[in-house]
């Protein structure tokens, strides 16, 4: 028996120095209307993220600095945390602000608190998904070589008699790998071996796990030190049974709400990687089901992913449950621009969430095709049919180009496609432009990064009146322009965007962050 990984105990230890480091962003923007009109400073901000580094683990403290057309120079602060890893376990250990593990069927939330986490990354040499094995007989000392897309992933030597290579070095997804066993003379034995590596599942007897506890932390990247007094828990377990079924656990409580669930992973061979789910939840002396399921494959080449979430009855997770505890700011935004009363908005888990994707790599050059359909049901009954197609292709200096078409089937942007496309190089400096047809005019976003991970958004509204659209970011509003304003959003929910006209004196254009 023969492993392809080589000697897997010769582990680098890691030195622990002392140290510090700082990374920051700068941003600024203007806005200008057509023509001569009105042109002014709409504000700048530094985003800072400064590490000290020892022994004994490393304090994080990340910010931004900055200034708006609506307040004068502010400090945010966005986390503050102590973080210390254990090489020989490969556990982690957080100590203030933070992100709840979690599962393909699960929401994080962020927290203030502590955290203990499995980390496999403190070992990179560590293969912690199952590879395929191949077996044979030799009847003289041979050489087996392994091809993958036609290139020699390995060679290894093997002695008389029956054999078996575990860990055989193939890439994720699906495939056939080309086996070539080669004797002394020159003679040559070719076999095929089919095959399918998926990170989702674990090699067996590895163990992953997560668990924290603290306050949740509301209105981030709004406010410096918004935490909600009611304490909360959460975990998650996945282990390896075998090569070819990972189970999975999670729990969580607090703030009214208690959620528990579990799941499975399993390998269908060659054929693909199955997941289903199902967890239960207890609100308000309420209870609800939540059923997962979801199935990836490659098949000559092209990915294909199915998934589908659905919940039943008062079924609700930590994120929906704290969601109530925030300000009804969007709220009270959403009833201005639509002319109704204000609601509080709502985080709880969607009614239905179904994604089908396929991905198709060109045969005739680099680039690759992807085709999505995501059908979202909320809480509410508000329905989402999400068409999306996208195009991208590697160029030279470790570039991509990206193109992106998609539209909502069941709403009102049936009707109206968007297009955006990208370009991004190293060093990370992203050059996006974007065309959407509306009902009332043609609207040319551009955007360019000029350092780092930043893109200073440029918006031309070609048309005698400015639509008004809020998404990930509320705007208020005034003739001749408009200033963003940040948008809290509790956990990880879907803000629908709200739509009304507002007229202006002239076409405009807007620089928004």
């Amino acid at each position: 028996m023969y492993d392809a990984r080589g000697n897997v105990d010769a582990a680098v230890q890691p030195r622990p120095d002392f140290g510090a480091v700082m990374n920051y962003t700068l941003f600024g923007g203007i806005t200008k209307s057509f023509g001569p009109g009105f042109t002014g400073f709409s504000g700048a901000n530094a985003s800072f993220d400064a590490r000290v580094f020892g022994p004994y683990g490393t304090l994080t403290q990340s910010g931004i600095v900055g200034t708006t057309t609506l307040r004068d120079m502010d400090m945010l602060r966005l986390e503050t945390r102590w973080a210390y890893s254990d090489p020989d376990n490969l556990v982690s250990y957080r100590a203030g602000d933070t992100i709840s593990g979690g599962l393909a069927w699960t929401r994080p939330i962020r927290l203030g608190g502590l955290q203990v986490q499995r980390n496999f990354a403190l070992r990179p040499d560590l293969v912690t998904l199952p590879l395929p094995s191949y077996s044979g007989s030799a009847a003289v000392p041979s050489t087996v070589d392994v091809y993958v897309n036609n290139i020699k992933a390995l060679s290894q030597p093997v002695s008389t008699g029956p054999y078996q290579i575990n860990n055989l070095p193939l890439l994720t997804g699906g495939g056939t790998a080309r086996v070539v066993m080669q004797d002394a003379a020159g003679r040559e034995v070719e076999a095929s071996l089919p095959y399918f590596v998926s990170p989702t599942l674990l090699r067996q007897g590895l163990t992953d796990y997560t668990f924290e506890g603290g306050f949740p932390r509301l209105n981030y990247a709004t406010q410096s030190n918004d935490y909600l007094h009611k304490p909360v828990a959460s975990g998650g377990v996945r282990h390896g049974l075998f090569d070819w079924l990972t189970l999975e656990a999670h729990g969580e409580a607090g703030a009214g709400v208690y959620n528990a669930g579990s799941g499975a992973v399993a390998s269908l061979a060659s054929w693909g990687v199955i997941s289903v789910a199902a967890s239960a939840s207890r609100f308000d002396e309420r209870f609800g089901f939540q059923g997962y399921a979801a199935f990836d494959t490659q098949l000559w080449g092209v990915t294909v992913h199915a998934g589908s979430q659905r919940t039943f009855g008062a079924y609700n997770d930590l994120s929906g449950a704290i969601s109530r505890y925030l300000p009804t700011q969007a709220s009270f935004l959403n009833a201005f621009l639509q002319g109704t009363s204000a609601t509080r908005v709502s985080a709880r888990p969607p009614k239905a969430l179904d994604t089908v994707s396929v991905g198709i790599p060109l045969p005739f050059d680099k680039s690759s095709i992807n085709v999505s359909f995501i059908h979202l049901e909320l809480s509410d009954r508000k329905r989402s049919e999400i068409l999306n197609v996208s195009y991208s292709r590697p160029l030279i200096w470790d570039a991509t180009v990206h193109v992106t078409a998609f539209t909502d089937l069941a709403g009102p942007c049936s009707r109206n496609p968007a297009a955006m496309a990208g370009a991004c190089a190293t060093p990370k400096a992203p050059i996006l432009t974007e065309m959407r047809r509306q009902p009332i005019g043609l609207r040319l976003p551009r955007s360019a990064a000029r350092s780092g991970n930043s893109a200073v958004p440029w918006a031309a509204h070609c048309r005698r009146r400015a639509q008004w659209q809020q998404s990930a970011a509320a705007c208020s509003c005034r003739i001749g322009s408009t200033t963003p304003l940040p948008l809290s959003t509790p956990g990880s929910p879907a803000l629908r965007s709200s739509t009304r006209t507002v007229r202006s004196a002239r076409p405009t254009v807007t620089a928004r962050s």
